[in-house]
């Protein structure tokens, strides 16, 4: 999930979201909460910055993949 966030290389926060990937594929079960509301975090500037460029495919692309994370997070009960 974390990959359909994930904007065109180059472009702000690409590397970000490789990084939380990797935390989340290495790290213990028990940092899932924590790294479940980074990913929304990260999304929700992911999202701005594309509307702020004007990359409407960009947006949509990552608003579709935030509420898929949204929902998966929540259904796992890893947001508060």
């Amino acid at each position: 999930m974390l990959g359909d966030l994930r904007p065109d290389p180059g472009a702000p926060f690409a590397g970000a979201v490789d990084d939380l990937r990797r935390e989340v594929e290495t790290g213990p079960r028990a940092q899932l909460p924590w790294l479940a509301q980074e990913a929304l975090n990260l999304a929700d500037m992911i999202c701005w910055d594309a509307l702020e460029q004007g990359d409407a495919r960009g947006f949509s692309r990552c608003a579709h993949g935030a509420v898929a994370l949204q929902e998966f997070a929540s259904s796992a009960n890893l947001l508060p």
